[in-house]
């Protein structure tokens, strides 16, 4: 499967999103906070906490149109921050984990990357990389063609 970035600057003073915004929602809540801004993702399990905060796993439910399937996601998540920077950074990993699928769902399986560092100028970058595998039958060529719309919704 191949590999879809994007970068985004956000300017705090037009947008009115701070990096603290970024912190609690991607930093502090991130998967949490995924059935509040992807409408498919119907609910987000904390599943095992290993450290909290730190590394945790998820699983995730998405609700998908017909003719597809629904979707369940298990993950674990690295949060931390980017020590010895003299700006404030954060990183963001997850990668799958092997949970028994949800009953009435297809497993997908994705990783993912995501930075976000406040620069000099006050503005924030967001950076994120992902990869997936839908599960299920769906065609890779027609996942593969929406990922780069799905991963502007994140």
């Amino acid at each position: 499967f191949k590999w879809h970035a994007r970068r985004s600057i956000h300017d705090v003073a037009t947008e009115r999103i701070s990096y603290e915004h970024f912190e609690r929602g991607l930093l502090r809540d991130h998967s949490v906070n995924e059935s509040k801004y992807i409408e498919s993702c119907t609910a987000a399990k904390q599943v095992e906490v290993v450290k909290a905060g730190e590394l945790e796993v998820w699983q995730t439910l998405y609700h998908l149109a017909f003719p597809a399937s629904n979707r369940d996601f298990a993950f674990a998540i690295l949060t931390a921050p980017v020590p010895a920077s003299n700006r404030r950074a954060f990183l963001v990993i997850s990668i799958p984990y092997s949970l028994p699928s949800e009953t009435g769902y297809t497993r997908g399986k994705y990783v993912s990357v995501e930075h976000v560092a406040e620069l000099p100028d006050g503005k924030v970058e967001w950076t994120m990389a992902v990869s997936s595998d839908p599960g299920g039958l769906v065609p890779k060529f027609i996942s593969e063609m929406s990922m780069p719309s799905k991963i502007s919704e994140d």
